[in-house]
């Protein structure tokens, strides 16, 4: 890839699909294929059977009024009453069968941080005062079920490698920065490094937002590729994950907590001291997590190519045994 900007159109372009769910994560994984096909580099396709939450209605009155929100919601049903209102950024794990209407207290968009095993619906920060003070709220949500044969990308060396980098190309909402930044960086260190790929397996998953798996309904891609190709991670020298990048000078993280948010498979303890997940602002990203306010201008070239560097030397010290050494939490 001579003409560096050309990084920045490749988020222009996974955005232009819009909510990168079902049949817009079919059209992202037409786009990549024919990307990597026109920079003939090796890859396969492996098929993932994938089932989303397609919402068909959501409505939220308060008053007798329509009030903005969106689904966050695995099931039909309806709830009452504005008992139920929670943050968005207590863990799902706590809620993840309660109705609730929940809001991001950092964003000031519609955000849905959290999808639950009830009826619940999102919304924004300056309506919830207005559903606290109301008398009369009614949520009313239906949902259906929606199955998708998805392509999961295995770039490189996929029989041996030393090193497997991961990123994912769906979204909720547009997803600039969650996650087209990293599927960006990603194609891009192919095309700049295409040396890297005699050692190293590139995986870019096409479902890691939005599964039935419960009570942890993200990750479902990676954990398909844990149960396909365990081997592979257990004899891997390290395991790098990119995920919102991009908004941000990359960071590198390897404690507990990010891993189980950025990598969730059922085995994390096991490859977990040589797994480093690359982000980068994370309060910037939760501003505009899951919502409409995940777009292009978000996302600046500069930090894009930063990642680039970062994972490359990644790799590099990964293939060294340096992987542990060379990250930091923050």
């Amino acid at each position: 890839m001579k003409n560096k900007k050309k990084i920045i159109k490749i988020v222009e372009n996974l955005v232009s699909f819009g909510t990168r769910q079902g049949k817009a994560t079919l059209c992202a994984g037409n786009y990549i294929e024919e990307f990597l096909k026109t920079a003939k580099v090796p890859f396969r396709i492996e098929k993932i059977s994938a089932t989303i939450p397609a919402v068909v209605r959501a409505t939220l009155k308060v008053d007798g009024k329509d009030l903005p929100c969106k689904s966050t919601s695995f099931v039909s049903g309806s709830l009452k009453g504005n008992n139920s209102l929670t943050s968005s950024l207590i863990s799902s794990k706590y809620l993840i069968d309660t109705p609730n209407i929940n809001f991001n207290p950092q964003s000031e968009s519609i955000s849905r941080s959290n999808f639950y095993f009830a009826p619940s619906v999102a919304v924004r920060r300056e309506d919830v005062m207005r559903i606290i003070c109301a008398r009369d709220v009614l949520v009313k949500i239906k949902v259906r079920k929606e199955r998708y044969q998805l392509p999961q990308f295995l770039v490189g060396n996929s029989k041996t490698p030393e090193i497997i980098l991961f990123t994912h190309f769906d979204s909720i909402g547009p997803g600039a920065v969650d996650n087209a930044s990293g599927t960006a960086v990603c194609l891009s260190l192919i095309i700049r490094n295409p040396l890297l790929l005699k050692k190293t397996l590139v995986v870019l998953d096409p479902h890691e937002e939005l599964s039935y798996d419960t009570p942890t309904y993200w990750g479902k891609g990676y954990r398909i590729f844990e149960e396909r190709h365990s081997e592979l991670l257990n004899n891997s020298r390290g395991i790098i994950v990119v995920d919102s990048v991009g908004n941000g000078h990359p960071k590198l993280f390897n404690e507990k907590k990010i891993l189980n948010l950025s990598f969730p498979v059922k085995n994390l303890a096991r490859y977990s001291l040589k797994i480093v997940s690359v982000a980068a602002d994370i309060n910037g990203l939760m501003e505009i997590y899951h919502s409409d306010g995940d777009v292009i201008e978000k996302v600046e070239e500069r930090y894009l190519l930063e990642a680039v560097a970062a994972v490359k030397r990644l790799i590099r010290d990964s293939s060294r045994q340096k992987i542990k050494n060379s990250t930091t939490s923050k």
